[in-house]
């Protein structure tokens, strides 16, 4: 049985195709309020507030895994804003490919990518050079986002 590596290129790309449902998965989560700050954080600089509403607000304040994929999805949309001020064409591979248009994200099988590289009028070397540059501009804003550090894969001796 053959093993899978998984890269952090993998794991971005992951990040990447997930991104539209991340996203409407933010939007739900803000409808019900999960979004929340505690009442202490609300008012920087002044004297806490009720306790019993604060206590009752901690219970909104999101998680770990919300914080994460609003992260994500930072990453990724400050990716995009990049481009579209760059290079035009490169946020539009990014929209075609990730869905950041609000469309779903297109499988990228072979036939989508000779049709997005017609669409665009780019050369499939090109089109695999730009999906390297939005990776690494993703892996970038990821790094500030506090997702990634580079120790995170310590490798551990013994």
């Amino acid at each position: 049985m053959k093993s899978q590596k998984h890269t952090l290129r993998d794991y971005i790309l992951v990040q990447l195709n997930q991104y539209t449902y991340s996203k409407n998965q933010l939007e739900e989560w803000e409808k019900f309020g999960l979004s929340a700050r505690k009442l202490e954080q609300s008012a920087k600089g002044s004297r806490p507030g009720d306790p019993t509403a604060a206590q009752a607000l901690s219970h909104l304040e999101p998680d770990e895994r919300i914080r994460r994929i609003r992260g994500w999805v930072n990453a990724i949309e400050q990716a995009y804003e990049f481009f579209l001020l760059e290079n035009q064409t490169k946020a539009k591979l990014m929209e075609m490919l990730y869905g950041l248009d609000g469309k779903p994200a297109h499988l990228c099988t072979q036939y989508n990518r000779e049709e997005i590289s017609q669409q665009l009028n780019i050369g499939n070397s090109t089109l695999y050079n730009w999906r390297h540059d939005i990776v690494t501009m993703v892996l970038m804003n990821a790094v500030e986002e506090g997702l990634l550090t580079p120790q995170s894969r310590k490798t551990k001796r013994h």
